[in-house]
Formats: C-alpha cells, structure tokens, sequence
C-alpha cells in the first residue's frame, strides 16, 4: 500500500507539473524562435497560447463530470493519451494551423486530466494526509509555474523549443504506467449523467466569442461589423448563461453562491491574479526583442517574478490564518499595482535594472493574495458546497487566463501593427515591407534579404521597430494592470478584517 502511495504521489505530481509548465511562461520564452522555425504571424504566435488557454476554460467543468460519471481513473488516462497525442502533434508542427490544433487537443486532454487528477488523489490518499500531501503535489509542481521561463530558456537554447512538447510524453508515460499499476478502476455512475450540455454550449459561445473579437479585433478593425457583433454576441451569450445556471437543476457553474458577497468577492479577486501572470509570456518576448537576450537569459531575468512565490505562499497562508486576510490580500494587492504601473513606466527606458524592481514587486504581491483570496472563498460556504466552490474559481482561473491574454494581445497588437503600418507607409525606404516581414525580422529571422533593403536600413528599421513594440508593450502592462486595481478595491471594500471562524 505504502509503494502504491509513492507512485500515486510520483504520477499526479509529474501530471500536474506537465500541465502547469504548459500553462506558463515557459512557452512564452520559445515563442521568438518558434515563431522563426515556423513562419507565424504575431496574431497566430498568440492563437499559440490562447488556443490552450480558452479551450480549458471552457471545457474544464466537463471534464469534472465526465470524470465522476464515467470513472476517474478511465478518463484521467483517456486524458494522459490524449495529451501526449496533441504534444507530439505540437513538436512536429510544420505549420500555424498544426501547431494550433496540437495545443487545442492539449487542452482538451488537460481538460480531463486536471479534475480527474485531483479526484484520484483525494480517493487514494487518507483524509488525515491529505492536505499535506496535495500540498506538496502542488508546491512541486508549481516549481514549473515558477521556473517555467528558465526551464523554457534552458530547452530553446540547449535542445530545441520542439522538446517542450515532446517532453510531455515522456512525462505522459510515467504518469500513465504509475497510475495503472497503483489506482484501481473506480466504480461509475449507474444512472445516466445529467450534463448542463445547453449551459456549456451557450457558455462556449459566450466566451469564445468575446476572446475571439478581442483576439482579432486589430486584424478586423474594432468598428468592423465582425468585431462588434462578436461583442454582442458575447454579452448576449454570457448573460443567457447566467439566466440559465439560475433555473437549472444541476447547473455547470453554481451562480447562486454569488449571493455570498465575501464568495462573490473572492471569485473577482482571485481572477485578476492569473490575469496579470498572462503578462509573464509578452515579458519574455520582450525581453529578447528589445534587450536581444537569449531564451535563457530571458528566462533568468524573469526570476524575480516568480520563484519568490515559492517561499512566500506558505508564509503569506500562515500569517493571513493568524490575524485575517484582509492584511496580507490588501498590502498584495497594493503591491500588484504598483508593480504592473512601474513595469508599464520604466519599460520605455528599456533598463532591466529599472523593470527589475517591478518584477520584484509582482514577485512579493501574488502569494500574499493567492493563499488568502483561496482561504476567504472556500470558508464563505458550507462544508457540503466546498467541492462545488473550488470548481468555480478554478474554473474562474482558466476564464481570467484567457481573458487576460486576449486584452494584453488586444492592446499590444493595435498599438504595434497601426504604429508600424504608419511607420512603414510614411518612409519611402521601406515601401513594399510587410507587418509580417517586420515581425519575423523582431524574432531573429532573416525575413528581409539584402536585395530588398540595405544592411543598414534595416539596422534603422529593427530600432524603429523595437521602439514601437515597446510603447505598444507599455500600454499593454498598464491595460492589464487594470485588473491589479480591481483586485485591490474589491479587496478593501468587501474582505474583512478577520476570518470568521
């Protein structure tokens, strides 16, 4: 019994940490030397991430469902297969579209494994462990969330950034040979599952929808008929959504615990966290456009941002259980917004020493909220609606990821494409030169020949470039920002002083 513990204990923090380091910063390092190799346009280098980010949102929830229906460990490991399927899809992608529907299938598969991981665990692992084991599946695993970078910069730079992907099979194969040989097939459901499949199809709608105009707002034109009617269709869709998880029997998102204003609450705080992490991936395309560092160096650079969570959650969890969490949530949220501003500031210097103290702020300001915002939501509601309340932040979390990434590349992406289209039209030496040229060129490719501008006009037009990518990434900081704010007036007016016991 006591190996069949190690080996669950080995499989679910292997799964957890493949899912967490492609859900970081570390694919974000890859980007400038993936978007090379395979000729993508900044809008599909974005689709890259998004693509992942919005197909778990949505689909996160399902696979809960299909999970206690159907059996744990059967879709846990139709998960794994899945997963490692579309990872090698990724690693052998010649094109946009391949690369895109390779991470799609990730997320469906992750999708699967994310819910059905955490059930398997919390059946195997006797309830007087199991916060100190689960605690420490995670704290490993977010070892990944916090060296993603680095780790992405160590495989671009030394192997090649096709290995974050093929590594996910490896790690596939592991966690599907432990969990086979260590947790037994669980029993299934005997009546039929009751799926709120019209929820989830108005919910796909809504939100695919509001991501998509975001996403492509700056290709269509945002007075264009398509970007607008995304938006009301997005409104309308998420509006029914909510009208429909109202009336319900057995809705997909438990909407009425909203009317718990310190669970409504919490449920809007914690969101803006991983809104803001989404900055982590344009940090470090930045950092090598703008500074020319490596991958790695990249990713070294970003350090501060993220391994000082490492020390800080369980600090911050300790300290918010002794005297509140309003304290902690409030000086991190403070924290945030000064630390997002002062990124959005200083960038335009283009001194790392000067975004080195954002990176630090960002660095100190997430565990202070994360542990404590995760405390005040699951302590708002009875014992019986705890699995139910972590399923919708968590399901929030995945929202506020893609979300977020669709504002930041919103931003960034109108910024850059109508200050370099201006750039390009307004001078005559570089007539003829497209966006996309322009954007290989800022991601180490040799997209302009010497026959089509001179060694030095294009020294000129990388500066040019470079300064207007920055602005465009300056405003993009102080857009996502926004949700540093919210967080921190949420958690002023609604958190209070002291936990209720």
């Amino acid at each position: 019994m006591q190996m069949n513990k190690v080996l669950i204990i080995i499989a679910m923090t292997a799964c957890f940490s493949m899912i967490f380091l492609n859900e970081s910063g570390a694919i974000g390092v890859a980007f400038p030397q993936m978007q090379q190799a395979l000729n993508l346009s900044n809008n599909a280098v974005q689709w890259v991430m998004n693509g992942f980010l919005l197909t778990a949102a949505v689909l996160l929830l399902l696979g809960g469902k299909l999970a206690d229906h159907y059996g744990r460990r059967k879709i846990f490991m139709m998960g794994l297969i899945l997963f490692a399927i579309a990872s090698a899809i990724c690693g052998a992608a010649e094109n946009s579209e391949m690369m895109i529907t390779g991470r799609v299938l990730q997320a469906i598969g992750a999708s699967l494994i994310y819910p059905s991981g955490n059930a398997l665990l919390s059946m195997s692992i006797p309830e007087k462990e199991f916060n100190k084991v689960f605690g420490t599946v995670i704290g490993f695993a977010y070892f990944f969330v916090a060296f993603g970078p680095f780790i992405g910069g160590l495989f671009t730079d030394f192997l090649n950034w096709r290995w974050l992907f093929w590594v996910n099979i490896i790690l596939s194969v592991i966690c599907f040979v432990f969990t086979v040989t260590a947790i037994p097939q669980d029993k299934v459901m005997d009546k039929p599952p009751r799926f709120d499949i019209k929820g989830l199809i108005i919910f796909i709608i809504g939100l695919g929808a509001l991501v998509f105009a975001l996403m492509q707002g700056s290709i269509f034109g945002w007075s264009s008929v398509w970007t607008i009617g995304l938006f009301i269709i997005a409104v309308l869709g998420l509006c029914l959504f909510v009208i429909i998880e109202l009336k319900t029997t057995e809705p997909l998102l438990q909407v009425r615990l909203f009317r718990n204003k310190a669970f409504m609450a919490g449920n809007i705080i914690f969101p803006c966290i991983p809104a803001c992490f989404t900055a982590l991936v344009f940090w470090a395309i930045w950092l090598q456009q703008t500074f020319n560092f490596s991958p790695v160096r990249a990713g070294v650079a970003m350090i501060p941002a993220t391994v000082i969570s490492i020390f800080m959650l369980r600090i911050s969890g300790a300290w918010g259980g002794k005297i509140g969490p309003r304290t902690p949530m409030l000086l991190g949220a403070s924290l945030l917004v000064i630390g997002m501003y002062w990124i959005a500031v200083s960038a335009n210097a283009q001194s790392y020493i000067l975004l080195f103290w954002g990176f630090l702020l960002f660095g100190f300001a997430t565990p202070l909220i994360i542990p404590n915002v995760i405390g005040t939501i699951m302590s708002a509601v009875e014992p019986s609606q705890k699995g139910v309340a972590a399923g919708v932040w968590l399901t929030l979390q995945h929202v506020a990821f893609s979300v977020g990434f669709a504002v930041l590349s919103a931003v960034i992406s109108t910024y850059d494409d109508d200050h370099l289209t201006r750039f390009l039209k307004t001078s005559t030496n570089y007539i003829g030169i497209t966006l996309h040229q322009v954007h290989v060129l800022l991601a180490g490719g040799n997209s302009i020949s010497q026959l089509e501008l001179a060694p030095a006009d294009i020294e000129v037009l990388k500066e040019n470039a470079v300064a207007i990518y920055t602005h465009a990434f300056s405003y993009g900081m102080a857009a996502i920002g926004i949700f540093a704010v919210i967080a921190w007036i949420f958690t002023f007016i609604f958190i209070p002083r002291q936990r209720k016991m």
